[in-house]
């Protein structure tokens, strides 16, 4: 009884598996013929496609690839994975910034150590307040100096007495001079 029963169980698998037209699949030149894919109500050959299989792992230094079979006759198709991006760190100080000179700093990648450098804009000068080095008087401009208080750095003017128009004064210098004329 044992016996007649496995028979039979075995008998059912083979004729299942000799059903399975993905066991016997025919493939010519690296594509697949009709005859084992079923096809559409116009007669057009269509695929049964399994899920897409990842081949090659796409990397921030390479791009990857996944592939998928058709059921029945074991056409493939493969299509790219883009590379991912960078899994940068925090950035790291190489020279720091002044009011004279630009800085430097860098990250790595964490997953394969490719270095991202950047330029730090040079800063501004942090300049103190104006020192009256010789004060202006009504025939001769006076002289002012500031220094920046990071750097050290002095910036030295000239300045006119007040009410002085100079060539080329538009607009509200001309009218304070007017005025300054009007109210003396």
């Amino acid at each position: 009884m044992k016996l007649k029963r496995l028979l039979s169980v075995l008998l059912t698998v083979l004729l299942l598996l000799s059903n399975v037209p993905a066991l016997a699949a025919k493939v010519t030149n690296g594509s697949a013929t009709d005859s084992y894919c079923p096809s559409d109500r116009s007669g057009n050959h269509t695929h049964f496609w399994l899920d897409w299989e990842i081949t090659k792992q796409a990397t921030c230094k390479a791009a990857g690839t996944k592939t998928r079979t058709c059921y029945y006759c074991r056409y493939t198709q493969t299509k790219t994975i883009k590379k991912l991006d960078h899994q940068y760190g925090s950035w790291t100080v190489t020279k720091k910034a002044t009011c004279t000179t630009a800085g430097s700093r860098y990250r790595k990648c964490k997953v394969c150590g490719t270095k991202q450098t950047q330029t730090i804009k040079k800063l501004e000068h942090s300049w103190g307040d104006w020192l009256i080095i010789a004060p202006a008087t009504d025939f001769s401009a006076g002289t002012r100096s500031h220094s920046c208080t990071k750097c050290g750095a002095s910036e030295t003017k000239n300045f006119d007495p007040e009410g002085t128009l100079r060539r080329g004064d538009k607009g509200d210098s001309v009218k304070k001079f007017q005025e300054a004329l009007n109210s003396a």
